[in-house]
């Protein structure tokens, strides 16, 4: 990095610097980026640890012990040799091995042992093969853990899903409403054309459904109605035949923030719209089967015999339910003619038709985010950005606005939500005429806290305690790991952190590193950040008129893990008197000195602040036209970026 950066000495008469860092803090770092363009030069903020948005994969069922154990009986046994063998071993403990019970505490299948010794040779007449012979204990199911109940609480309430199958539900005393939402979602597959009905092929993959009940929630955690979606099997597909790519794209957390900025900066009016069934608008260029949907026969007919269903769907409709009546059950399939929930190339198929139609309306794509797309039309800028099927629609031009709507109403399929206030589990407040957006996550954290049994604990000021040092276990302990949903907490608290909570990040991103292997000391410590949340929940990202250029911070921690003496890096960008983007992260090499650690934790907030620029220039909004400021407490750091000197402490660093 030293060889392509340029450093000023003095900073007193930088216009980009201010009072909000003390200067007994911070020496302010101006950077000028090569080659040669005259707007990609960056001057370097951050003081406090942030999150970059990733997320650990997460495994909550752990494997399986051995169900067998040999054992050899007719010859001498050397105990050495064999480490499963002891003479308790006829009474397993359960706590020893707790993944012999059901968690559910529901009786399961007898554990069985081989006996000891070769296994006899039974006198036949004829030598054959020796038969194996087991011993079976029977595992009781222990008494079910009432305080872990307790914690993991009711998953309906956090996700909003009704785990009923159509059974239960329209035998329910909201039968109706659940038979509705049923109706709505069989019409609109019709509507659509999504399948046609068929005889069943030979010698084909076939892919079974189910539906799947909803309650869509409002922001304030009350049902705004129900919904039912068909949804394919999509993991009975088979790659190559049934699918190829799979990968689509969603917009960047860090750019919904930046766009919530310019929003303020610039007097954008945001609008929100959400497309209904999505998915099912996709096409695809495989022959995909599937069994016919539950209940499909019974719906058809209540979409016929309702006067207000449409004229089309109900000749399509009636058409279908002649068909399967003159045939019996299973010789008719559904043929798939466009993308359905579920299918592994679903939500590409989707992103490829959105972009198809938003580029022939004049949008041009970011490249910064390819789920962003920009439009200038005089000194006016219209700003698209989606979220699979949640569309943000900003401009200056309230007319523009109306007519891009419209135009993207009667191409799909939409629900106009007004002014944007919610969306992502994100509670958005617009207020224009005082210059503020605030995004905040109070419902969320509400849900999160109930789910794990919190919403009753104590605030507290700290998500982490001053000093704590926390080490992974050297051995894997299944029975302490099996009474905490560690994981589920950990992948909670992680949306939070990358979407409106920069405070939480850096102990956030710090525990997750205990996924694999964690103790009740890492359990404790991940209820703190619970406890945290509670006294702070209405807090949130306020962004306001400051016409300040973009600006960033960057620090490190160095040595600080205690496991492999790595060190961590911290950065946020501010734009609009709040942070856009921020990341806190363990660092991929082991810095040698204090001064390394903070000189790699600048590298990572430049390559931050590139972006950031293109992204910037890309929208024609507070484009940058000088160099970005960041700005670092390490003077060692600093000079060894404005000198490009090799020596012994520092020759390694390329």
């Amino acid at each position: 990095m030293s060889r392509d950066v340029k450093f000023l000495d003095e900073f007193s008469d930088n216009p980009n610097s201010d009072s909000f860092i003390p200067t007994n803090l911070f020496d302010p770092v101006p950077i000028n980026l090569k080659p040669g363009k005259e707007n990609d030069q960056i001057v370097v903020t951050f003081d406090e640890n942030s999150n970059r948005e990733n997320s650990e994969p997460q495994n909550d069922e752990l494997n399986n012990l051995p169900d067998e154990v040999n054992h050899h009986d007719d010859e001498p046994h050397d105990q050495t040799e064999d480490v499963n063998y002891q003479d308790e071993e006829l009474t397993l403990d359960e706590e020893e091995n707790p993944n012999m019970r059901n968690r559910e505490n529901e009786l399961i299948a007898p554990v069985t042992i081989r006996g000891r010794g070769r296994p006899r040779i039974v006198r036949s007449g004829s030598r054959g093969r020796p038969r194996k012979v087991y011993r079976e204990i029977q595992v009781t199911p222990e008494t079910p853990n009432t305080e872990l109940t307790e914690i993991q609480g009711n998953v309906e309430e956090f996700v909003g899903i009704a785990d009923l199958t159509l059974k239960q539900a329209f035998s329910s005393n909201e039968a109706q409403a659940w038979r509705d939402a049923v109706k709505s979602e069989y019409s609109s597959i019709i509507e659509n054309q999504t399948f046609k009905i068929v005889d069943r092929p030979k010698d084909k993959n076939i892919i079974g459904s189910r539906v799947v009940l909803k309650e869509k929630l409002k922001a304030d955690g009350t049902v705004e109605r129900k919904k039912a979606r068909l949804v394919a099997k999509g993991f009975n597909q088979r790659q190559g035949e049934d699918f190829n790519e799979t990968f689509a794209p969603v917009v960047r957390m860090s750019s919904i923030r930046t766009i919530m900025a310019l929003a303020v900066e610039h007097d954008l009016e945001l609008h929100q719209l959400d497309v209904t069934t999505a998915f099912l608008n996709g096409d695809l260029s495989e022959r995909i089967y599937m069994e016919i949907p539950d209940n499909f026969q019974e719906i058809l007919a209540e979409i016929i015999e309702d006067p207000n269903s449409l004229e089309d769907v109900v000749h399509q409709a009636n058409q279908m339910l002649k068909t399967l009546q003159k045939t019996r059950k299973g010789e008719k399939v559904c043929l798939l003619q466009k993308s359905l929930y579920g299918l592994k190339q679903a939500g590409r198929q989707w992103h490829l038709k959105l972009h198809e139609n938003v580029m022939k309306l004049g949008f041009k794509q970011s490249y910064s985010d390819p789920c962003v797309y920009y439009s200038h039309r005089g000194n006016d800028t219209l700003i698209l950005a989606i979220y699979v099927d949640d569309l943000w629609l900003g401009s200056q031009n309230k007319k523009w606005i109306e007519e891009m709507k419209g135009i993207l109403i009667k191409t799909f399929k939409m629900k106009y939500l007004g002014k944007i206030h919610y969306g992502l589990g994100i509670e958005f407040t617009q207020n224009l005429s005082e210059g503020k957006i605030c995004m905040s996550q109070k419902k969320y954290i509400q849900d999160v806290l109930k789910r794990f049994g919190m919403e009753d604990s104590k605030p507290i000021s700290t998500p982490m305690e001053v000093g704590l040092k926390l080490t992974r276990p050297e051995k894997l302990d299944e029975g302490v790991m099996s009474k905490y949903p560690y994981q589920k907490l950990i992948g909670s608290l992680m949306y939070l952190a990358v979407s409106t909570r920069p405070d939480i990040a850096y102990t956030v991103n710090w525990l997750s590193q205990f996924n694999s292997n964690y103790t009740e000391q890492h359990w404790l410590a991940a209820k703190r950040v619970l406890r945290y949340l509670k006294g702070t929940a209405k807090k949130g990202i306020e962004f306001t008129k400051t016409k300040k250029p973009l600006r960033g911070f960057a620090d490190a921690d160095w040595a600080n893990c205690a496991s492999d003496r790595r060190s961590y890096s911290g950065f946020f960008f501010e734009l609009g008197g709040a942070a856009i983007t921020w990341e806190a992260r363990k660092q991929r090499t082991v810095a040698l000195s204090s001064v390394e650690a903070e000189y790699l934790a600048l590298g990572e907030a430049t390559k931050e602040a590139i972006y950031l620029r293109q992204f910037l220039t890309e929208l024609g909004l507070s484009r940058p036209t000088t160099s970005t400021l960041i700005l670092n407490d390490n003077q060692g750091a600093q000079l060894l970026a404005k000198n490009s000197i090799h020596h012994s402490r520092t020759k390694h660093i390329d």
